[in-house]
């Protein structure tokens, strides 16, 4: 008698034909994240939303993923855990400095428990909260700014901190980001100076590769207003003219975020009243002191960079001129004219502007360091002349 075939075990039920799922969307699975490239087969209801459409899939489903990535035991937590990254997270990563959120490493299938390991073992430095440093980055002021947008999405770096990154000038170097972030959010906890704001606009920020949200120029000058005196600040709007803005753009700034109040707005006025509209930038910051110098000193407004047409027809442009008396002033840096060959230059160029009529009163600046009043008196004497001859 044949004996009885075995009974099979019942098949536990699958969708006939499962919906295929696009990478690019997100699932949610008991109200997590995961990525799309994970492998599990869903006994509950699964689903995966999308921009202005929620899709809703049967009690079961396999999300299809890479074959698991074989990792020696000789590895540490921290490689074992990078190396099932995905590369798109792994260049975000390096991107930004090491910095990481917890959650995108719960997306990208990062199983909590390793994280776990990874922040015992202090190979991954908990900076914020849910973010994290790779301990292989090393920390540095890049990495905080990065870290600190990071961990709250309203934080945007400005005053200081975005000047560093701007590589502005005359503005003191600072080591902790100083961020704006909305009233009533932070998520920041350690290394940040926050301040809070809510006029903010999309026109006031702009993102780096390195994702760090950081201040357009002309509102990193006007957040700078209440971390510097008024000399460095005079110094630091004149190079942002040079560098970054019209004045019409900073006045727009300063009438937009014109309340009273606000810290640095009197400063902001003070300063920016001081100059004309008209007037070019200031080639440095020495060339401005010393035109503001001499107007103390009761010489007329000089106009800055103003053009001349020599008799080869090249044109130049004097530090500070005053075109009715022919008369003009040139502060000259050791740096920038210490050759011979830039010397005979000088000496050629000012021969020719005395062919036309132009007298060039020439200062270096180790003769203002020496004595600054005493070549500034000199300078006011020579004007007096100049003035009394064209009488």
């Amino acid at each position: 008698m044949a004996a009885a075939p075995c009974p099979r075990r019942p098949r536990r039920h699958q969708p006939s034909n499962p919906p295929l799922l696009h990478p690019s969307l997100p699932l949610l699975h008991g109200g997590r994240e995961v990525g799309a490239h994970q492998m599990r087969t869903y006994l509950t209801p699964l689903t995966f939303s999308a921009p202005m459409r929620t899709l809703s899939i049967g009690s079961a489903i396999r999300v299809l993923a890479p074959p698991r990535t074989h990792v020696p035991r000789s590895f540490s937590n921290l490689e074992a855990l990078m190396i099932r990254l995905s590369p798109e997270l792994a260049a975000r990563i390096a991107a930004r400095h090491g910095a990481v959120h917890h959650t995108e490493l719960i997306c990208d299938g990062c199983a909590p428990s390793a994280i776990r390991r990874c922040i015992t073992a202090r190979e991954l430095i908990v900076h914020h909260r849910q973010t994290y440093r790779v301990v292989t980055s090393p920390e540095t002021f890049e990495f905080r700014c990065a870290a600190a947008c990071l961990a709250e999405r309203s934080a945007i770096v400005t005053g200081p901190s975005a000047a560093r990154l701007w590589q502005f000038r005359h503005v003191r170097r600072t080591d902790h980001p100083i961020v704006l972030i909305e009233h009533g959010r932070n998520a920041l906890e350690r290394g940040v100076l926050v301040r809070r704001s809510n006029r903010m606009t999309e026109q006031d920020f702009v993102i780096r590769p390195d994702g760090i949200r950081i201040a357009t120029p002309p509102r990193t000058w006007f957040d700078c207003a209440r971390d510097l005196d008024d000399p460095h600040f005079e110094r630091l709007t004149e190079w942002v003219l040079d560098k970054h803005a019209s004045p019409p753009t900073l006045w727009s700034v300063v009438q937009q975020l014109g309340q009273q109040g606000r810290p640095g707005l009197a400063r902001v006025r003070r300063v920016y009243s001081q100059r004309s509209v008209w007037q070019k930038p200031a080639g440095s910051g020495l060339e401005l002191r010393v035109l503001r110098a001499l107007e103390r000193s009761g010489v007329p407004e000089l106009i800055r960079q103003h053009p001349i047409r020599l008799p080869d027809g090249s044109v130049i442009h004097p530090d500070g001129a005053l075109p009715d008396l022919r008369w003009a002033v040139e502060v000259d840096h050791v740096t920038w004219h210490g050759g011979r060959f830039d010397a005979q230059y000088d000496k050629g160029r000012d021969r020719l502007l005395r062919k036309i009529g132009w007298q060039v009163e020439r200062v270096t600046d180790q003769e203002l360091r020496e004595d600054f009043s005493g070549t500034i008196s000199g300078i006011v004497e020579m004007y007096q002349l100049r003035k009394s001859e064209k009488a």
